[in-house]
């Protein structure tokens, strides 16, 4: 992977050919077709709020997102990143739940995933932390995003085994 070609931190350049079997439409499901307004606002709100935040962001671009404060919590013997106020939140799950319904309505079978080059910063608002542009790579390959960022690529022909 051309972890040169990305960047991290909120800005520069994303994946450009690094993954070239990233899909650039989602298929909007019979599911979210079939959904109530009330099962959406309840499926909405016991998602994790970063990972809407940084969803959302990669779909639609709207930059109030990106003022959110978020701060590590100590849950336990564990810690997580988590947003700071609870209006951030619900502002959140009103956008998740307008763009649900918006696609729920709109008839659309596929929805665009957004700008490759939006990935990175989409990344950052859904971990909550800064992600140093050396892991960049290693984040969007766990995403799964690429079908075939884990896939096999021969760098000569094998040699076959004698019978």
């Amino acid at each position: 992977m051309a972890t040169e070609e990305l960047t991290g931190s909120s800005g520069g350049k994303a994946a450009g050919n690094a993954f070239p079997h990233l899909a650039a439409t989602a298929r909007i499901g019979d599911e979210l077709r079939q959904a109530s307004n009330a099962t959406i606002n309840e499926c909405v709100t016991s998602a994790d709020p970063l990972v809407l935040r940084g969803l959302l962001y990669q779909l639609t671009g709207d930059e109030e997102l990106a003022g959110m404060t978020v701060e590590r919590q100590v849950l336990g013997y564990t810690a997580i990143e988590a947003l700071t106020s609870e209006a951030d939140v619900r502002r959140i799950h009103a956008k998740a739940a307008h763009l649900l319904k918006q696609l729920r309505d709109s008839g659309e079978t596929e929805i665009a995933i957004g700008p490759i080059d939006r990935l990175p910063r989409s990344l950052e608002f859904a971990a909550g932390v800064a992600i140093p542009p050396s892991e960049m790579a290693l984040w969007i390959e766990e995403t799964g995003l690429d079908p075939f960022a884990r896939g096999i690529k021969w760098r000569g022909h094998p040699t076959p085994m004698p019978c």
